[in-house]
């Protein structure tokens, strides 16, 4: 099992870094992705709330996992991801076919 520093130990001493193997320092970066996930998805919940007097989530603008990922400067994959662990509030949207409505098989009789 990797050991991770913790964020305490890190800020007391930066050259922590210097001295971890690979597998700490990828372990230490997840965690940290997660971390600062976290807020983001409350700050997210707390500013659709205040929508809700405004028409309900219908005014709010969707935002898709990659432009999310761009506002959060993380990888569109842990979007998605936390997405699909229900970390941050999400739903499918229906695919759209060249503006059109799919075709339906003929009827017989």
């Amino acid at each position: 099992m990797t050991i991770v520093p913790t964020l305490v130990e890190l800020q007391t001493d930066p050259s922590t870094l210097d001295r971890l193997p690979l597998g700490a320092l990828l372990a230490l970066r997840r965690q940290l992705r997660v971390l600062a996930a976290d807020p983001e998805r409350e700050v997210t919940a707390r500013l659709l709330d205040e929508f809700h007097g405004d028409g309900g989530l219908d005014a709010v603008a969707v935002l898709t996992p990659a432009r999310l990922a761009q506002l959060w400067s993380m990888p569109t994959a842990k979007i998605r991801e936390l997405c699909r662990t229900g970390r941050i509030p999400a739903r499918a949207e229906p695919r759209k076919m060249n503006g059109t409505r799919p075709r339906r098989a003929a009827q017989t009789s």
